[in-house]
């Protein structure tokens, strides 16, 4: 199930401003129409534990364009770190990695309505 997946996040102390990295896609012409059909697909295929399909639906068009060496050798050594993927979490310098539920790597799980309903009834 979806929120059993963990995550791990790695910070990197180069930084980068999300107007410098929309500026770069733009610049590089990495812009792509949407396809939200992909999203549910992605979605789907975590839901139903087909890593290996979820990793190839995954993407991020920053990654095309930051060029931020301490940013993309890191994204690259964590490429063997036995994560479902890794990615730049949005347009910043931070790198998330997803795991499969029972790996003893990820600090962080996704939770749903109803635990965070329950966490702040008080």
């Amino acid at each position: 199930m979806i929120f059993q997946l963990k995550l791990e996040l790695h910070f990197s102390t180069t930084g980068v401003s999300t107007a410098r990295a929309y500026s770069l896609v733009d610049k590089g012409n990495y812009n792509e129409r949407p396809e939200p059909q992909k999203v549910f697909e992605l979605y789907r295929a975590l839901k139903n534990s087909e890593y290996v399909k979820a990793a190839s639906l995954s993407k991020n068009t920053f990654e095309r364009a930051i060029r931020e060496t301490e940013i993309m050798d890191q994204l690259k050594h964590l490429a063997g770190n036995d994560a479902i993927f890794n990615r730049l979490s949005g347009s910043g310098s931070t790198i998330f990695s997803l795991y499969k539920p029972g790996s003893n790597r990820g600090n962080f799980r996704f939770v749903n309505s109803d635990e965070v309903k329950r966490a702040n009834d008080f």
